[in-house]
């Protein structure tokens, strides 16, 4: 769509100074339009080069967006990872207590067959070391 609208616009201005400003001119004119209630009209002027813009800059947005989750930046701030960091403990934290808190609830069991005691919060690329469990053997109603 913008190739057509740049080759249109070359053979129809025949300067390169001329095709260069010529986004520039029918923004200007879709202005005009819109102030006399033509709205299809400015929208089908600007549309050629403004949508592959737009789809440009969202692009790039969005490619910056996936590096900052990927390497835990998760914003532009410096303190960015540590907020959500805190926002992800405290989500993890309110749904431990749900499940914990919740009528017929079943205990978290590992591969050995052992009953995982207390809260459980997974820690990001920390293995998690059987420090507080009991065998099921030795809890009644569980076989």
């Amino acid at each position: 769509m913008t190739a057509v609208y740049a080759i249109g616009q070359a053979l129809h201005l025949r300067a390169w100074q001329a095709v260069a400003l010529a986004p520039v001119d029918d923004w200007g004119q879709a202005w005009r339009l819109l102030a006399g209630h033509f709205m299809l009209r400015a929208g089908l002027l600007v549309a050629p080069v403004a949508i592959p813009a737009g789809l440009a800059v969202a692009g790039v947005l969005w490619a910056w967006r996936i590096y900052a989750t990927t390497t835990g930046l998760g914003g532009i701030t410096a303190s960015a990872p540590i907020e959500f960091d805190a926002r992800q403990w405290r989500r993890q934290e309110r749904a431990a207590r749900g499940r914990a808190a919740a009528p017929g609830w079943v205990p978290l069991l590992i591969r050995r067959g052992l009953i995982v005691i207390g809260a459980t919060i997974r820690t990001v690329r920390h293995p998690w070391r059987p420090i507080l469990t009991v065998p099921t053997a030795r809890s009644p109603g569980i076989r």
